[in-house]
């Protein structure tokens, strides 16, 4: 069987090593090539051959040395970019059994080629948009949402989405086909995050994106005067004013722009606690990867987080606002043993219900699935 993965426009491996990812993300679609055949990566980069040289099960299409580098504002180069792909990679098109979108955003592509070539369209939906109309910032906005995901959904011969609240949501709203939306929730390798016998150098530690939606600013106004020694791991555009404000009011903040995935578990380890103080999520993996590591983990109690915390069981729950975030911060009992603690719970949690193996084994019996079907047809 041979799989196509769709990056999300204009993602590349290049972009994804850029941020740590690379790694984690070769890793599982290495092992999901050796359980269902191979795996072709459609990359939005140039000269992408060199990051999947050495995974035997990987292979990437990647731009033409010749065609012109993206522009910021210019929207129709990445349509063109799968336009001329669909003429000059036709031969390899053809023998493609199932395309997975690796995010709603370029999935519209996924569509073309299963038209054109007469393959399966898997359609993941790591982030789901229209769960809340209030991330929108008007009517507009979500009603188109809507109809685009109707005529994604229409073409799509499944689904994937990374919370059971997202399933529910889908069949009520879309009135689907009972067996084409399927939970398969983001998996962690809990061989790589563990816990990890050493010292504490950090009280708080956040991974992620620097943006609105992480509600970062009210962390840092939880932590004024608390003395306490904060890492922030990620990159965005709140990442000058999260520094001005740290200095401003004395907050002991480091910031990392890129930590590989691999590495991750260390700096989890060496802080007390790990902090989600999110607006929303959908199944935030740096929360998973947190609690495998066995951390005292706070989350905001929003839809994405309270699903995977139950407070005071295998972590703590908060209000989206700093007096909150605070209060949990002080009143955790933290304790420097593994054993008997939340993190332990935490751990065990996570192994039970976001081990690798185990969605791993669910993605390829869906996989296999579609291409009976296919072979049936």
């Amino acid at each position: 069987m041979n799989l196509l993965l769709l990056m999300t426009t204009g993602m590349s491996l290049k972009k994804w090593d850029e941020i740590g990812q690379l790694s984690r993300e070769l890793n599982i679609y290495q092992q999901l090539g050796e359980k269902v055949g191979h795996v072709y990566i459609f990359s939005y980069g140039k000269n992408e051959e060199k990051y999947v040289k050495n995974y035997s099960n990987l292979s990437v299409i990647s731009k033409f040395k010749w065609f012109p580098a993206l522009r910021r504002g210019n929207r129709f180069l990445e349509p063109i970019y799968q336009f001329l792909s669909i003429i000059l990679k036709k031969n390899l098109f053809r023998h493609i059994d199932i395309v997975k979108t690796n995010q709603f955003n370029g999935s519209d592509f996924g569509i073309k080629l299963k038209k054109k070539f007469g393959c399966k369209l898997l359609v993941r939906m790591g982030y789901y948009h229209t769960l809340d109309k209030k991330r929108f910032s008007n009517e507009r906005d979500y009603k188109e949402q809507v109809r685009l995901e109707k005529k994604l959904f229409a073409k799509a011969d499944g689904i994937i989405v990374t919370n059971t609240v997202a399933k529910s949501f889908i069949h009520k709203t879309h009135k689907l086909n009972g067996n084409i939306v399927h939970y398969i929730p983001n998996y962690i390798d809990t061989e790589l995050f563990k816990p990890l016998n050493m010292g504490k150098k950090y009280d708080i530690i956040f991974v992620g994106r620097f943006i609105e939606i992480k509600n970062l600013r009210k962390l840092l106004e939880a932590v004024i005067g608390l003395n306490l020694r904060l890492l922030f791991i990620g990159k965005g555009y709140l990442k000058k004013d999260l520094l001005c404000f740290a200095k401003d009011n004395r907050i002991d903040l480091t910031i990392f722009d890129r930590v590989d995935n691999k590495n991750l578990p260390l700096y989890y380890n060496a802080a007390k606690i790990f902090i989600l103080p999110s607006l929303y999520e959908s199944n935030p993996k740096t929360l998973l990867e947190a609690m495998a590591c066995g951390c005292s983990c706070i989350g905001t109690d929003v839809s994405g987080i309270n699903n995977i915390i139950e407070h005071k069981v295998n972590g703590y729950l908060c209000d989206i606002e700093s007096d909150s975030i605070k209060q949990t911060i002080t009143n955790i009992p933290y304790n420097k043993t593994f054993e008997n603690s939340i993190g332990k719970n935490a751990r065990k949690f996570i192994s039970e219900n976001y081990a690798l193996r185990n969605s791993l084994n669910k993605e390829v019996e869906l996989y296999n699935c579609l291409n009976f079907r296919n072979n049936k047809i």
